[in-house]
């Protein structure tokens, strides 16, 4: 079954019995351009291509194609493609930003710890997260945060535009509870995505900013030799105990020879 064709019709539970599902094929140009957005594909696009608001409305309440966000659809092969492949947020990354045109956004805090592959609470809300120089705004399934976006915090990585590693981790630490502010710290320092260097840079230049001597002091708890939240966690807690802290990654070396590396 090609992204742009469905069932002819649905499954009993999930339709009326004599309901048939309307099969609606993307036009050419359509199918083109939403095969490099995770399927997704605009009102604006299908009218081009001279599916009409009829069409379109059809194949909605059938279940053929799916709105995703207002002028904007997936069809719902594609949908479940995407949700299986654990590809959604990338979706819905696409929508926002396609939807709100702000070329002198970009994708920030929890959006962009997710996108440069970092850990994140659980629970964290899927909301879109942007940051822009000139507006705050907030809709459905996104907030954009008015903050300074100095050109050298921001790049591109598969497509989006993005705050860099050291503006992320110091962004979220300023929002998240210092058992995920920290453990994402030490995933980025052990995977060489930021230096302690950057960290301290980017704090000094938005120290202004709110709740900055709260991400200060998750940086300064860091440390990129922890391989896991559970190396973290226990780190953390020795500290709060009032415990002598350990050396993380202790090597045991036996005439010559590496026997064991122990976490603490």
């Amino acid at each position: 079954m090609s992204a742009s064709e469905c069932p002819s019709r649905l499954p009993l539970s999930s339709r009326s019995p004599w309901r048939p599902l309307v099969s609606l094929p993307l036009p050419g140009p359509v199918r083109v351009a939403a095969s490099s957005r995770c399927g997704l594909f605009s009102s604006a696009d299908l009218t081009a291509a001279g599916v009409t608001e009829r069409e379109i409305s059809s194949a909605v309440r059938s279940g053929c194609w799916v709105r995703v966000r207002r002028g904007w659809f997936v069809t719902a092969t594609d949908l479940a493609a995407v949700e299986a492949a654990g590809r959604r947020p990338e979706l819905d990354v696409l929508v926002v930003t396609s939807a709100l045109a702000r070329p002198g956004a970009a994708l920030s805090h929890g959006t962009a710890a997710r996108l440069w592959g970092l850990p994140v609470p659980a629970g964290l809300a899927p909301d879109v997260r942007l940051t822009d120089p000139d507006r705050w705004r907030s809709g459905p399934g996104y907030v954009m945060t008015r903050a300074e976006l100095p050109g050298d915090e921001v790049t591109t990585r598969g497509g989006h535009r993005l705050t860099i590693p050291a503006r992320t981790l110091v962004d979220t630490a300023r929002e998240w509870a210092e058992l995920p502010a920290v453990a994402a710290l030490d995933a980025a320092l052990l995977r060489g995505l930021v230096t302690p260097e950057q960290l301290q840079e980017v704090l000094e230049r938005h120290r202004f900013a709110p709740r900055t001597p709260r991400a200060a002091r998750a940086v300064a708890a860091a440390d990129g030799r922890a391989e896991t939240w559970l190396e973290t966690r226990g780190r953390l807690r020795f500290r709060s105990a009032g415990l002598p802290p350990y050396v993380p990654q202790v090597e045991l070396w036996v005439d010559g020879r590496l026997v064991k590396v122990v976490d603490g």
